[in-house]
This record gives structure tokens, sequence and C-alpha cells, in this order.
């Protein structure tokens, strides 16, 4: 067991796989990307990430913990810091657009409970099933013409 180890016993995984998970490249590689997922949900599903120029995170690969971890509030927060990976570089350039706050733009994903919920209730009538049937056919048009584009 390394020094590191007995310091910090949380679960880490590889500089490599860490570097991966932030890096843009990988996400363009959709069979490279399933592979490495598919061996972090075996290898180490939930496990510090660190790579060179980023805070460490926690990443987390399977959906049954990433279900417990999004119903546990008391435990685990959105709100501290950005959901959008970025270098520690950038998040203090954020920081100071924001004058402190991690996001350039707050949304529900950035809120924890019981600032979350109450925005919810406001928006969430629009997304009924009912609802979004009534603007069906333009969704489709706009999504069509968006790839069409592409």
């Amino acid at each position: 067991m390394t020094e590191a180890a007995v310091l910090d016993p949380r679960p880490t995984m590889a500089v490599a796989d860490a570097e991966a998970l932030v890096s843009p490249v990988t996400y363009g590689n959709w069979d490279g990307l399933l592979d490495l997922f598919k061996r972090l949900r075996a290898d180490h599903p939930v496990a510090i990430a660190a790579a060179p120029g980023f805070r460490p995170f926690w990443a987390i690969t399977r959906h049954a913990d990433i279900m417990k971890i999004s119903k546990d509030n008391k435990t685990f927060s959105n709100g501290a810091t950005s959901t959008v990976l970025a270098p520690i570089l950038s998040e203090m350039f954020v920081a100071h657009l924001t004058g402190g706050s991690p996001h350039l733009v707050k949304s529900l994903v950035q809120m924890d409970a019981p600032e979350h919920p109450q925005y919810r209730r406001l928006t969430q009538d629009w997304f009924m099933p009912a609802n979004l049937k009534t603007i069906e056919g333009n969704i489709r048009t706009i999504a069509k013409a968006s790839v069409d584009k592409m």
C-alpha cells in the first residue's frame, strides 16, 4: 500500500482513467468511451478521479449508485460546485465573473432542497405528457432542421 493510500483511504482510479474522463477527445470515440465506463463499473464503480489541472471529483459509474446518491440530499449536494467539469483555472475565472459562485447559469441541476423543489413546482406542469404533446410537432420540426443542418 502506498503512503498516499494510507493518508487517503478513499478509492481512487488510475490517473490515466481520470485524464480520460476529463478529456473531450474521449467522448468523441464512442467505442472507447463505452469500454472505459465498462471497465470503471467493474473495477472502480465509486472512486475519486484526480486528473492534473482539475479538482479531484467522485466518479460514480453504476446506475444503482447514481440513483441512490441522487435521492440522498442530506449527504450529497448539487449546489456547491459546478456541474460542468472544467479545469481549475476555468473554475477560478467563473468565480471571478460571478462574484464567487461556481455557476455561470444556475439551473435546477445546481439546486438543492428546499430551493430545487420550489423551482421545479413552478415549471413541472409544462413538462407533463399532455402539455408536451401540444408542442411535439414543433419540437420535431426544429430537431429535424437542426440535424439536417449538421
